[in-house]
């Protein structure tokens, strides 16, 4: 969460004003720097399709805490990530949506893959009816356009300010706090929700990926 302060100099200080996450090793600021201060990782074995178990940093964030359950059925995995750290930043920042524009309140997040794991579970799921597509869901075009993760976000919390997704591999989240800050100093928002989000543990095809190049951790 990033907010327009006073000016300094030519340019506009930005400020960031509340802080919101979910990590293996914590699903809020405190606990995070805690864990991470005490060398906990949070890494643990998890059992992936066709590949068996593997070692994985998994989140295990409460998925329904800002979403209903059939809210996170329609959605993505980013799109719950992104949700809940978007709502524990605002409150990290005391910032009520209804005392301020949610016209001009920018949505900036940026992503390692997107859509993979939906598109895998749908595949796994018609296999099991011999391919009869009938069986896919009418949700999976909305879950896996580039925008999904920013516009789950403003959905979810009635923003109405400009929102995308900002596609930069391992430098994605770097990529959308610069993007609201950009969008700040252009005065195209007063507030910016930025930030990255990854799914990567979700897919087998990550790691069947890995495994292939000799360049996965087994337990």
């Amino acid at each position: 969460m990033a907010q327009g302060a006073e000016r300094m100099s030519d340019l506009e200080r930005i400020v960031i004003t509340g802080v919101g996450l979910t990590a293996p090793n914590g699903d809020c600021l405190e606990v995070f720097r805690a864990n991470l201060l005490a060398g906990v990782s949070g890494v643990t074995t998890i059992e992936t399709r066709f590949i068996g178990t593997v070692l994985a940093g998994v989140c295990g964030f409460d998925e329904q805490k800002y979403q209903s359950r059939k809210e996170r059925r329609r959605g993505t995995r980013a799109g719950s990530i992104s949700i809940y750290c978007a709502h524990e930043a605002f409150n990290a920042a005391a910032i009520d949506l209804k005392s301020i524009d949610t016209r001009r309140v920018g949505t900036y997040i940026g992503i390692t893959e997107h859509g993979t794991v939906e598109t895998e579970n749908e595949i796994d799921a018609i296999r099991q009816y011999d391919y009869d597509t009938k069986y896919w869901t009418h949700h999976h075009n909305p879950r896996t356009v580039a925008n999904n993760p920013a516009g789950e976000v403003t959905l979810n919390m009635g923003l109405y300010g400009p929102h995308y997704t900002i596609g930069a591999a391992c430098a994605a989240g770097n990529a959308g706090l610069i993007q609201g800050l950009q969008m700040l100093r252009l005065g195209e928002v007063d507030v910016a929700v930025c930030g990255g989000v990854s799914e990567s543990i979700h897919s087998f095809g990550i790691f069947a990926s890995f495994a292939a190049q000799n360049a996965l951790a087994w337990d």
